[in-house]
């Protein structure tokens, strides 16, 4: 009999055998992260089926570790008058155990191995919190009055996503109303920000933190549907409750109930607002931010509560917090710190994050009168975005299209914040002399750092740059690796010329278990005192096409703000901070320099004087002279030109069928094949799917039998 006739009879005579692909759980609500902690990190969703699964995390996503979700949480919501969430079967999974201000990668899958979201995926991922009182930078946003699934929301929501915040605050209004409907809470909140709406899915590396507001008709099933600090795994919890995140101490409080404040005797206050007072008191963090729903001053679409300002506003200023924040009113206001209006504290509006409006408010009324608002068109819809970095914090008001209209600089030793006007998305300090070419900076420069040092009037630059930490000599090659994910760093003999200035071309290539997945080609620059500046970057994938993440400075005609920024200063120090990327919308990280003098060793060796770098959105880069970048989110340096060490090659491509990597298509692929028949699950080649479209059939078996013994990778 044909070898190939008998091997087709014997895997038919299997398959035959095989037992019938089990339907796996669907989510009926996306995964959504909870409670960030130093060493922990919450998950919640729902399924159609009450079923346990399992959380993979790493620290790449190769991920490497695994917990199963609760047993006992795997709560019936129509089941359990007790815990009144919403959706048919919430579940719950907890991971311990993890590194304070640490980024993990994760995927969900079923108890049997099938993917519910995607292997891989960048934007599946948590961050543990700094240690508390570390001044590690982060960044949070806010807003409220959002759930009414409008145009505005869903813009909003895509800016969001775009800013990659380390954690988010809803201040009530959650969604228009937010009731005891699964479906209703899902289409005005939940899949506004979730894996439901790709690219706006904050929810899957974000954790929400939200209060109620007067449309929560049912805020216990609020409190249900989510894991919020104070309460057990999915227990009903309190709406009143505080957290630390790095050197920040936040406080939700709940604007429905009573809130009256005796400032004579705080303790006799109501109930929360006693709470309240004690918490703010007794906590050491630098910065302390309050928010609730209910508007305090508003000229919007409600007017100046009075009680409020009387009561809340009244005792966080005595409590010593620096900031308080509401929605209700559906539009931005930034208030001045006026005497008389309790100038310790900065006030904002931000009850327009789906909800929109324009503010009558002038500069001296109500109260203390506004300093920036909202008006009608773009900027009527927004939020807030922060960005802490020690004793400095940045505010920013994001429009809907990602406009910034608005920024001021607060600093938690108190005095009056700076202010930035108009829509530059950096503020931008006044430049520094810059010294002559070849002549070092004797004294670093600290805090932050300006970027008009890359600004092109301000040259002559050059294309050959040999910043010690950031060094681009023409044909350099470092590798990098870990978790199955490989980098090759290239430094090509070409150039582009950008915004007039002539750039060096950089290439960077990424595999995955040996899939090319990303090509991208960067253009740095290195100006007179001794700073690359980066100007832009063209990706795509594996294949060739375009993805997202590009821009180019200076020569985009859609969008004429994007500036180039720095990828290292001429004169590296700890304290340093600055921007990267300077195109809004579209690629915003900034860098702070956290420590300088260490070692560090990699396969490569052992290197001193290490620059550690904290970038947002979270990733942790280090640096050593004479080479560059050593470690960047797992993966270590392998090799490097530099050092003497050859580039890695093209990774292999294998014969169609080869699912082992062995260069050949035997029976030993067959039974890899066979094991996951049936199966939708990540993997491509590597379990038996050679066709790569996410699930092992009868075309994969086609494939690998066209093959049958044949030999030779190439």
């Amino acid at each position: 009999m044909p070898k190939k006739l008998l091997f087709i009879l014997s895997f038919l005579l299997v398959l035959a055998f095989l037992p019938s692909p089990v339907d796996a759980a669907t989510f009926t609500r996306n995964v959504f992260l909870q409670k960030a902690n130093t060493v922990s990190f919450d998950f919640r969703w729902a399924t159609d089926t009450q079923e346990q699964l399992v959380v993979k995390y790493g620290l790449t996503i190769a991920y490497g570790n695994q917990v199963t979700s609760d047993a006992e949480q795997l709560i019936n919501c129509g089941n359990n008058a007790s815990f009144p969430c919403t959706g048919g079967n919430n579940n719950h999974a907890k991971i311990s155990g993890l590194a304070p201000g640490t980024k993990y990668y994760y995927q969900v899958t079923t108890v049997s191995g099938t993917a519910l979201t995607a292997a891989g995926d960048p934007n599946h991922y948590f961050k543990t919190s700094p240690a508390v009182g570390s001044t590690t930078p982060f960044t949070w946003a806010i807003w409220g009055d959002s759930g009414v699934n409008s145009t505005s929301q869903n813009n909003v929501a895509k800016q969001v996503f775009a800013k990659k915040p380390d954690l988010v605050m809803v201040a009530g209004d959650i969604a228009y109303p937010y009731g005891t409907s699964f479906s209703g809470n899902n289409t005005l909140h939940f899949n506004r920000y979730s894996d439901a709406t790709p690219g706006q899915n904050t929810m899957s590396f974000s954790p929400f933190y939200v209060t109620c507001g007067n449309h929560e008709t049912s805020c216990p099933t609020v409190m249900a549907d989510h894991s919020l600090p104070g309460g057990g795994k999915m227990t009903s919890q309190i709406s009143t409750y505080s957290y630390d995140y790095g050197n920040v101490h936040f406080v939700a409080l709940n604007s429905n109930g009573s809130y009256a404040y005796n400032a004579t005797t705080p303790s006799a206050s109501d109930p929360q607002v006693a709470w309240a007072y004690n918490d703010l008191k007794a906590s050491n963090q630098p910065w302390k931010v309050v928010y609730w729903h209910h508007n305090g001053w508003s000229a919007g679409s409600h007017s100046t509560n009075t009680a409020i300002v009387d009561n809340l506003i009244r005792m966080a200023s005595d409590a010593g917090a620096d900031l308080v924040i509401w929605g209700h009113s559906h539009v931005y206001e930034r208030w001045n710190r006026k005497a008389g209006f309790y100038p310790n504290v900065q006030a904002y509006t931000i009850g327009n994050g789906g909800k929109t409006g324009a503010s009558g408010c002038t500069s001296t009324s109500p109260g203390p009168g506004c300093a920036a608002k909202s008006s009608s068109g773009d900027s009527a819809a927004g939020f807030l975005f922060f960005e802490v970095s020690g004793d400095t914090m940045t505010a920013r008001y994001i429009t809907q299209s990602g406009a910034n209209p608005d920024t001021i600089s607060l600093n938690s030793s108190g005095g009056d914040p700076t202010s930035t006007p108009g829509s530059s998305p950096t503020p931008t300090p006044t430049p520094t002399p810059t010294p002559r070419p070849g002549t070092p900076t004797p004294t670093p420069q600290t805090g932050e750092l300006p970027i008009s040092v890359c600004d092109r009037a301000n040259g002559p630059f050059s294309v050959n740059i040999n910043n010690p930490y950031f060094p681009l000599p023409v044909g350099m090659v470092n590798v990098l690796e870990g978790g199955g994910l490989k980098v090759q760093v290239s430094v090509l003999s070409q150039t582009k010329v950008i915004g007039g200035v002539t750039t060096r071309v950089v290439e960077e290539r990424e595999w995955q278990n040996g899939q090319l997945i990303e090509v991208s080609n960067n253009w740095f620059v290195q100006a007179p005192n001794g700073t690359v500046c980066y100007y832009g970057e063209d990706v795509f994938d594996g294949s060739g096409n375009p993805i997202g993440g590009a821009w180019i400075a200076y020569d985009d005609p859609s969008h004429p703000n994007f500036r180039p920024g720095i990828i290292m200063p001429g004169n590296p120090a700890v304290g340093q901070r600055y921007t990267q990327e300077v195109a809004p919308g579209v690629a915003e990280d900034r860098a702070q320099h956290t420590a300088l003098g260490g070692s560090f060793t990699t396969p490569a060796g052992t290197f001193n004087n290490v620059l550690l770098v904290n970038e947002t959105p979270p990733s942790t880069k280090r640096y050593a002279p004479g080479v560059g970048m050593i470690y960047d989110d797992g993966t270590t340096l392998r090799s490097s030109t530099l050092l003497g060490g050859s580039p890695m090659p093209t990774p292999l491509s294998f014969p169609p069928g080869d699912a082992n990597g062995d260069c050949a298509v035997t029976i030993a692929d067959y039974v890899i094949l066979l094991n996951h028949y049936g199966q939708t699950i990540a993997g491509g080649r590597t379990v038996g799917d050679f066709d790569n479209n996410g699930a092992v059939t009868i075309a994969d078996y086609v494939i690998l039998l066209n093959h049958y013994g044949q030999s030779g990778c190439v």
